[in-house]
Order: structure tokens, then sequence, then C-alpha cells
């Protein structure tokens, strides 16, 4: 085959245009199938939203990878068709669940290992089938975009970085969006980077019990330049943005802070709790609890700030920052705090605070922390890190989650 010929077939099996894809189709038939081009034609036999175009495309696979197709025509029947088409004709396009399409091409990928074939090349290449000449993913297609971003995340494939952002970009949280911000950080780049923190600043929660998958995932790239954009937001105009998403939005970015770890947070906590959250009791409890975890956190970056500012948080009105409050002293470990651990224990507490609103029935439970902490000092130890923003005993923290 000429170079001339390949690129032609090239650039029509890629067209955006259906009816240019069918000449690509015909001049395969012809000329034959380069190898260049075996993503593509398979993309095409899979997910062209022209059904004749799947059609041909079919043909001239399962002509030219007898095995490969015959064995995933084989496993059809695990994959059952959505109502769009209720025959059991072998058509992966019909697939109506996101997981069915991972698991399509999970398979495919094993049954092509020896072949050469690059199967995460097909995936994109069908999300960009999907998409076609608008750039946009119908409803219809959320499902088998979906399987791919759950594919193409596990293999790790880079070449998909900007089709994740995308996706993202068109969908946020919802449906394929949700399946991208649970596999980004198998990419990298500052365009992630700008992704998630975008992702997490500008979040609006339904659910305000839970910590937002986004901050999960940015707590697993970890990386100081996010740390260094969210400590940029807690500063910006006395930390105006993250304090006007709510308090699930403060509590997940102080939350956040702590996992990360990077000392250029340290400054900023410490200037937004004491101005916001203390000083003009904004945010309540949810965010002081998260605040005090952060700060012993990041307490080997400078102990003493820490310290003296867990210590107010000891007095505070709520009994929930309170044990919050001592459980972080015992994770920094100093014997300067204990005085005010053994206050704490022997049931003495500050300014305002009421047993009212149930604080009495919870006291005791505080009070087993304190003696948790205290215990770890005078062993020369330190309490374990927490894995929630939640006070140890609350009903939130129970069932501890895994990020």
């Amino acid at each position: 085959m000429s170079g001339d010929s390949e690129e032609k077939i090239i650039k029509f099996l890629q067209s955006e245009d259906p009816a240019l894809r069918k000449m690509g189709l015909s001049l395969t038939t012809g000329v034959g199938l380069p190898d260049s081009c075996n993503a593509d034609i398979f993309a095409i036999s899979f997910f062209d939203p022209e059904p004749s175009n799947r059609a041909t495309a079919s043909g001239i696979t399962s002509e030219s990878f007898p095995e490969i197709f015959g064995e995933l025509k084989k496993g059809w029947d695990n994959y059952q068709p959505n109502t769009r088409n209720e025959s059991k004709k072998f058509d992966p396009y019909q697939m109506g669940y996101d997981f069915e399409v991972e698991s399509f091409m999970q398979d495919f990928h094993k049954l092509s290992a020896e072949s050469g074939l690059d199967v995460c090349k097909v995936s994109l290449r069908g999300y960009d089938l999907l998409r076609g000449g608008v750039g946009q993913i119908s409803d219809s297609h959320k499902d088998l975009v979906g399987g791919f971003v759950k594919f193409l995340g596990t293999e790790k494939y880079q070449p998909a970085k900007q089709m994740m952002i995308d996706i993202y970009k068109q969908f946020g949280d919802d449906g394929p969006g949700r399946e991208v911000i649970l596999i980004i950080h198998n990419f990298e780049g500052e365009d992630i980077v700008e992704l998630l923190v975008e992702g997490l600043l500008n979040k609006k929660y339904f659910i305000s019990n839970s910590i937002d998958d986004t901050a999960k995932q940015i707590v697993k790239i970890g990386s100081e330049n996010i740390a260094s954009k969210l400590a940029e937001a807690l500063s910006d105009r006395g930390g105006a943005r993250i304090l006007y998403g709510g308090v699930p939005l403060t509590r997940d970015v102080l939350w956040c802070l702590g996992k990360l770890g990077h000392c250029c947070a340290l400054e900023p906590l410490v200037n937004f709790c004491s101005s916001n959250l203390i000083k003009l009791g904004l945010d309540g409890w949810e965010s002081l609890s998260a605040s005090a975890y952060a700060l012993a956190e990041l307490s080997h970056c400078d102990e003493e700030s820490s310290l003296e500012l867990l210590l107010e948080m000891v007095d505070h009105r709520s009994e929930w920052v309170v044990e919050s409050a001592v459980y972080a002293l015992g994770m920094i470990g100093s014997e300067k705090s204990i005085p005010k651990i053994e206050d704490i224990i022997a049931g003495k507490r500050g300014k305002g605070h009421s047993r009212a609103f149930g604080w009495g029935n919870y006291m005791p439970f505080t009070a087993k922390t304190a003696k948790a902490a205290l215990n770890a000092i005078r062993s020369n130890d330190k309490l374990p890190p927490v894995k929630t923003p939640w006070p140890l005993n609350h009903d939130w923290s129970r069932s501890e989650m895994n990020y």
C-alpha cells in the first residue's frame, strides 16, 4: 500500500463526519487495512454512532482479527443491551452501564495483549467518535464514556489526560465527571492540579456529612503545589471564597491542608482560624474540628504556633471542638499541654461553655479522649492521625473513610 493511500484512509477513518468515515471503510475494503488504522477500525466497529459504519467495520475486524473478535462475541451474553436496542446482536455500542463498558474493555485488553493492538487507543478513539463534531458528549452516551474513564484511569493511560479534563469540565460531579475525579490522581501535570483545586473550591455540596471525593483525590496526589493554591485561597480576602462556599467546603479545605502536610499552609491556616473561625465565630464546630487536626498534622513546621491555637480551642463553647482539640494535642505530644488536658479530664471548661444542648452527656467521651492523649504524652508517645475531620466520638466519625 502506498503512503498516500494509507494517509488518506487514516484521514477518513478519523474524520468527525460519519460519511467520510464510510468512505474510509470503503477504501479499506478495496486496498486493505494498514496496521496504523487497527485502533480506528475497532473503535468504529464498536462505538461509531452510525449503525452502518459499525456493521461495515465489524466485517473488516472479524476478518482481520478473527480470534479477538470471536472471543468478544462469545462473551456478549454478559453485556445485555439497554432499551435502545433489545436485540441480542453483538453490538458494544448498546451497552447501558459504565461498569459493563469497563469490563468489556478489560476483556478486550487481555485478549489483545499478544497482538500489539492498543486497546487504550481504541477507547480514546471511541470517545472522539461519541463526542463528534459538536465536541460534547450527549446524555445517551454518558455510560459508554464513563466506562472509558474507568478503564483508561485504571490503565493510567497518560494520552487520555485531556479527555479526562474535558469530561470533567462538561459534567462536573455528574455521571462520567464523577468517575474522572475517582481516577484523576493517576494523571500528572499543572492542568490536573488546576482542575482539582477549582473543582473543590467551586463545589456545590448535596451531602454534608462526608468528605468530598475531590478532596480525597487532592490528598492522594499530595503535591505542595496543591497545598499552596489552597493556602492562597485561605488568605485571599480573608478566605471569603471558602467561607462563601459554606461549612462543608471550609471543612474539606482545612482537612486537605492537614493531610497534605506542607508547611506553606500553616501560617494561612492559623490566621484563617484565628480571624474567622474563633474571633468572628464563623462556620461553627465542623470547621474548627478539621482545623484542630490540621494544626496537629502541620505542627512539625512550627509546634508553638499550633499549640497556641489548639490550647485556645480547648476553651471553646462546643464540646465537639473541645474533643477534637484535645485529641490534636495528643497527636502533637507536647508536655506543655498536660495542664490543659488535666483540666478537661476534671470537667473544667472555658467561658461560654454550657452543659446544655446535651454536652453533659457527651463530656465523658471527651474525658476518655483526653485520658488517651494524656497517657500518650506521659509515655513519650503520640496519638495517631485520624482519617475524618470530625470529633472522635461523633456519629459521623464512627465509620472511618478510606481515601
